[in-house]
């Protein structure tokens, strides 16, 4: 039997959920809450440290972190080499963090089931942030009250994964839009879809306002890919649950449905109750059981470095006992260990050049494609309406004076609710222009006739001075 401990650190109250997994059977084998201000680190210590003792907790956790502390985000990278991926990510992930990515934390987990980019189209990731700052003060609280912590991941990320875990048929888990209730002034809308995972905060000043404000965040949602949802689950243990499921129902957007978490993982001896205030708690634990749909983990880099440095010391241990002999086979090989590293650090930045140097590249091809298309509809367009510049171009022909020739006709140029010609020529005299114009007035259907320019040149071969126009003319009823 298998066993995992999920810690999520509310707004207002500490919540603990003890799972178990005995082969296909996964229950919820403890469950404790501890209210606490969370905000206070000498009081959230002291809480941890309380329930540690009095459950007891002998193994590592998994703690839960609440959506205000961390930034939740679904990029779509333009992956350029499956091997440097993360380089991409990683680029997306800068443009929409207020703060250095130096002064971060971050994990991020790719949406296709193989977790493998595709070079040739663009794939999303689901990558999460926070502060280093605050992500060391809440590790250090933990670490002061005695628990040793497997993994840190988003309580918004955690809720979804239990609501993942409680969907029996592909179709259903497809999409979804759960509301979590997190107390009478907060909540948070979470969610997933083709476009990836979406984490939506609201607060109200007052209990009585928290249902309307978060239909009229639903309301706002719908036009998102990732909000359309055929369901909606409503889930939390707040007194202010049932007015939400009210307002949202009242509203007719979709159908409104309270989550049972005892799906995910039976209730065992915990209360229903109890069970509903800890989604988070138990998605968490699910996670440490490994049956999620998203498994991010803030201390994946850090628990990766820290493998690294035990390697790092049992090979400079296993070298200072070779050191005695063959000190100068390893200086030789820590300089060329160093050479090795600093190839690897200029291919990697020469890398992130060049991609940051095609992305310009490929949005310049995006945009002359969508061009060529426009053109293309426009001589579509052209095809299908040549009977009418025909006919016009006749009408033209019909009325011009012999002392007038035309040597342009262009009817490219579109004006909303009218067909627009331009005419170039020459003519004999100022009366044979004259004339011209009088003439297409006279065509019916003709809205406008514009002389844009006249002017006197010098034929040198018939010896004779001809005068040279531009007129539009604009016809109603007609577009192009």
């Amino acid at each position: 039997m298998s066993s995992a401990v999920g810690v999520e650190i509310g707004p207002t109250a500490v919540h603990v959920v003890i799972a178990e997994r005995a082969g296909a059977q996964t229950r919820v084998a403890a469950i404790h809450d501890a209210p606490c201000d969370t905000a206070n680190l000498d009081v959230l210590t002291r809480t941890l440290s309380q329930l540690r003792r009095s459950i007891p907790i002998t193994q590592p956790i998994l703690l839960g972190l609440p959506s205000t502390s961390t930034i939740l985000s679904t990029v779509s990278p333009l992956v350029v080499n499956v091997q440097r991926a993360e380089l991409a990510v990683q680029f997306e992930l800068q443009q929409q963090l207020p703060f250095e990515l130096a002064a971060a934390v971050w994990h991020y987990r790719w949406l296709v089931p193989t977790r493998t980019p595709n070079p040739q189209r663009v794939s999303n990731a689901v990558v999460v942030a926070m502060k280093r700052e605050i992500f060391d003060e809440r590790l250090a609280c933990c670490r002061r009250a005695g628990l040793s912590v497997q993994a840190v991941i988003p309580s918004a990320v955690a809720a979804f994964n239990a609501w993942h875990a409680a969907q029996r048929t592909p179709q259903r888990a497809a999409s979804a839009a759960l509301i979590r209730v997190l107390n009478d002034q907060s909540a948070e809308w979470i969610l997933w879809g083709s476009g990836g995972l979406q984490v939506v905060p609201v607060s109200s000043p007052t209990p009585e306002a928290l249902a309307q404000d978060v239909a009229a965040a639903w309301s706002a949602l719908q036009g998102q890919p990732s909000a359309r949802a055929l369901s909606v689950w409503v889930a939390g243990a707040s007194p202010a649950r049932r007015p939400v499921q009210e307002a949202l129902s009242a509203q007719g957007a979709a159908e409104v449905q309270p989550f049972d978490v005892a799906q995910a993982a039976a209730a065992g001896k915990a209360r229903p109750d109890e069970l509903e205030g800890a989604i988070a708690a138990v998605g968490l634990a699910l996670q440490g059981l490994g049956s999620v749909r998203v498994s991010l983990n803030l201390l994946d880099r850090l628990q990766g470095e820290e493998r690294a440095r035990a390697v790092h010391h049992a090979a400079v241990a296993a070298g200072s006992v070779l050191a005695l002999v063959a000190i100068g086979l390893s200086l030789s090989g820590m300089l060329e260990v160093r050479r090795r590293r600093m190839d690897v650090l200029e291919s990697l930045e020469q890398r992130e050049r060049l991609y940051q140097s095609l992305r310009p590249d490929v949005r310049a091809l995006l945009q002359r494609q969508q061009h060529t298309q426009r053109r293309m509809q426009q001589l579509e367009r052209a095809a299908v309406e040549a009977g009418a510049l025909t006919d016009a171009v006749a009408q033209v022909a019909a009325v011009l004076p012999d002392g007038v020739w035309l040597t342009k006709l262009d009817g490219s140029r579109p004006v909303a609710g009218s067909a627009e010609i331009l005419l170039e020529g020459r003519a004999k005299t100022f009366q044979d222009v004259t004339q011209f114009l009088d003439r297409l007035k006279a065509i019916p259907g003709v809205a406008l006739v514009k002389p844009l320019s006249t002017s006197v040149v010098s034929d040198a071969a018939a010896g004779k001075e001809e005068v040279v126009f531009a007129v539009q003319v604009q016809r109603s009823g007609g577009r192009r």
